[in-house]
């Protein structure tokens, strides 16, 4: 799993950052040689020191390691949790004249609905209906 997502945000961070912005260090088995063809591990340290495997994005995908970009790395967007709903009839609860997206739906009887402006700089929403666990991603 780790290799998908690392592979699946390799390919979009290539096409987002500005490589004149990168310190990297690409490490083979210990000897720097990313091109080297022994078998050895193929990773790649970034700014903050993390060692990540390369070697299945390089070796069975091609990836050439100079592509490699970093984004805003993990645990960088916390998710909402445990949120707050309003309820109809609150004052903070919105007019009926005003629209905006949300993700939404219903689960035993209790409806919940997740605005898509929160969303934009949160991603997720760890909440819970009946003590059952459940995240909304956008």
């Amino acid at each position: 799993m780790k290799v998908l997502i690392l592979f699946m945000s390799a390919l979009f961070l290539m096409h987002c950052s500005n490589p004149a912005q990168e310190s990297t260090a690409i490490q083979n088995g210990g000897n720097g040689n990313p091109a080297d063809s022994s078998g050895g591990k193929l990773t790649l340290v970034d700014e903050t020191g993390k060692v990540w495997d390369i070697t299945d994005a390089v070796r069975k995908h091609n990836f050439s390691p100079s592509l490699f970009r970093f984004g805003l790395g993990p645990d960088a967007i916390r998710p909402i949790n445990n949120p707050q709903f309003l309820s109809a009839g609150s004052s903070e609860f919105p007019s009926s004249n005003e629209t905006f997206r949300t993700i939404g739906f219903d689960f035993q009887s209790d409806p919940r609905a997740y605005p898509l402006y929160l969303l934009n700089s949160h991603e997720v929403v760890n909440d819970q209906i009946n003590a059952q666990p459940f995240a909304a991603v956008y």
